[in-house]
């Protein structure tokens, strides 16, 4: 029954050192550096980096010198970097380095006086240490007289990090703590001394869970062999600090700035513009800061675990100036304007921007006008003897315009004396009495007549025919 209890505490603690091993990727920053062999610059030369197709850096350059020129950019375990150069001239002058995050070189382009080339897909991909952690191994004996000269010794890839530590006497536990990587296989080599199956101890690791016990229960240690025990550590949640500013530096106090779809990572600013969100979880996450009356300004923010890393924001807004504010303006049929008016935007952000032209209310539709009938002769009609429409003081004697039968016109306009002369043209009127002169015609058919008022003397006579509705 003993043998049977630690068999299966071996199960578990196995299968909990298998089923922990998932965890956010480690994340770490890598650099370019830039050189240039002649010492004048890339000349016009640029190389863009990418981290699983997303650019980090743009379109970067050495503009003088011969460098090294350094960029930084974040990446993860297993991130693909690629890049992307484009010659200037004397490209055979230019190189560049990526260097991982212990600075190590671990890719060159344009060494020996070759133009640098691009880095293609599958080609670098990132490595970054994982965050240490600590593991306990605990000792214990049933009897209660210390290990009796027992000792066990614990590994961690293979190098001694306990050397022979023992339980010199009690029933313990006495605690002695190790430190490792998520990965690290953990050995141990046990040698028993006195009584040795009252000896036991217990791997723990950094939450606090046994994750292997050795001995105990009547049974002597027998030490972890290789590819039984391998270390988990926690991603530890992570934080990021900042600014909210404006264009000019100030600070923007109540400014909201949050990840993108999880509410409960947000923070307010306070007057001084500073923010602070924890415990976020260590991955790259989209993160907003937005101020009512502002354009939002969106970032991409990587976590690291058990850090805080800083990012801050600027936000913009414009603001506008508009003269004249309102343009009133009347359009007669057939009329066209062209104006003017200025939009200045005084402030530090784009300003988008639209104009409605509003429009009078429509008197709707226009109304029939009764048209009498045509009676009489086709006759000479004196302009100053207008059916009595034409005020008194604008006729002139002498003036006078002929009438001629037609079909098909909606209507036509008597020009009097000096203004046009004797000739009828097409004409509409609309609703408020303005008129618009379309084309000459020739023999209307006389049917009734308006008179209009134009200037000090003369006038416009209207001559309605052929239709029921007057425009």
């Amino acid at each position: 029954m003993k043998n049977f209890t630690k068999i299966s505490k071996m199960i578990v603690v196995v299968l909990l050192s298998i089923f922990a091993f998932t965890q956010t990727k480690a994340q770490c920053d890598y650099e370019i550096a830039l050189y240039d062999s002649w010492g004048d610059g890339w000349n016009g030369g640029q190389v863009s980096v990418f981290v699983d197709g997303t650019e980090v850096l743009d379109d970067i350059t050495l503009a003088s010198g011969t460098g090294p020129e350094f960029h930084t950019f974040p990446v993860a375990t297993g991130s693909e970097i690629t890049t992307d150069y484009v010659a200037g001239s004397f490209s055979s002058e230019n190189m560049y380095e990526i260097i991982d995050s212990e600075g190590n070189v671990v890719w060159t382009e344009g060494a020996g006086s070759a133009t640098p080339g691009d880095i293609g897909p599958g080609m670098l991909f990132a490595t970054c240490p994982s965050p240490p952690c600590d593991y306990e191994i605990a000792l214990y004996d049933d009897f209660g007289d210390g290990w009796n000269g027992g000792a066990v010794s614990v590994y961690v890839d293979g190098t001694v990090v306990l050397n022979n530590i023992t339980l010199a006497s009690g029933g313990g536990p006495v605690y002695y703590t190790f430190q490792v990587t998520t990965g690290a296989e953990i050995t141990t080599t046990y040698s028993p001394g006195g009584w040795s199956y009252e000896n036991e101890y217990h791997i723990i690791d950094a939450m606090g869970t046994i994750v292997w016990i050795d001995g105990g229960g009547g049974s002597t240690p027998t030490g972890i062999g290789p590819g039984l025990l391998f270390a988990n550590c926690p991603s530890l949640p992570g934080a990021f600090e900042g600014y909210v500013m404006n264009g000019l530096g100030l600070a923007i106090g109540g400014a909201d700035v949050y990840v993108e779809l999880i509410p409960a990572w947000a923070a307010v600013t306070n007057p001084t513009g500073y923010y602070i969100i924890n415990d976020v979880q260590p991955a790259t996450w989209d993160v907003v800061a937005s101020r009512d009356g502002y354009w939002n300004d969106t970032a991409s923010v990587t976590v690291i675990s058990g850090d805080t890393v800083q990012r801050d924001f600027i936000l913009t807004r414009p603001q506008i100036s508009i003269n004249p504010l309102i343009m009133n303006q009347t359009l007669h049929p057939n009329q066209y304007l062209i104006d003017y008016f200025g939009i200045l935007n005084t402030g530090d952000g784009p300003l988008l921007w639209n104009a409605v032209i509003v429009y009078p209310p429509s008197d709707g539709d226009p109304e029939p006008i009764h048209v009498p009938a045509f009676t009489g002769e086709v006759e000479k009609v004196k302009l100053q003897t207008s059916d009595g429409m034409a005020p008194e003081k604008f006729a002139k004697p002498g003036k006078q315009a002929e009438i001629y039968q037609t079909d098909n016109f909606r209507g036509s306009v008597a020009f009097g004396y000096q203004a046009i002369g004797d000739e009828f043209v097409n004409f509409d009127i609309d609703a408020v009495g303005a008129y618009t002169v379309v084309a000459y015609a020739t023999t209307p058919n006389f049917v009734a007549g308006m008179a209009y008022p134009v200037g000090e003397e003369d006038f416009v006579y209207g001559v309605v025919y052929g239709s029921s509705n007057l425009y």
